[in-house]
C-alpha cells in the first residue's frame, strides 16, 4: 500500500517509455483505471496499447466509456487491439 501509492505517483510519468509499458500491467493487476486512464495519453503506441488492454479487463462503468470513445476517435485502435478497446 505505501509502496504502491509511490509507485503509482512515479510509473505513469516515467521517463523509460518500456517502464511505462510494464507499469500498465502493475496499474492493471491493481485496478487503478486512474493510473491507466493516464498512460492512454502517453506518445508511445507501446505503452497506450497495454494501458487500454488493461483497462478492457476492469469491470465496465459509464466513466470510462468517455475515455474508450475518445481513444477510438483517434484511429489507432485497429483489428485486436481495437475489439479489445471495445470490449471496455
Amino acid at each position: 500500500p505505501c509502496e504502491r501509492r509511490q509507485l503509482r505517483r512515479l510509473l505513469p510519468s516515467h521517463p523509460d517509455q518500456f517502464v511505462r509499458e510494464q507499469a500498465a500491467w502493475a496499474l492493471g493487476a491493481w485496478q487503478d483505471a486512474d493510473g491507466l486512464i493516464e498512460l492512454l495519453s502517453a506518445p508511445e503506441h507501446v505503452v497506450r496499447k497495454p494501458a487500454m488492454y488493461c483497462l478492457s479487463e476492469l469491470p465496465a462503468t459509464p466513466r470510462l466509456a468517455p475515455v474508450v470513445w475518445d481513444y477510438l476517435e483517434r484511429g489507432e485502435a485497429t483489428g485486436v487491439h481495437g475489439n479489445e478497446t471495445i470490449s471496455a
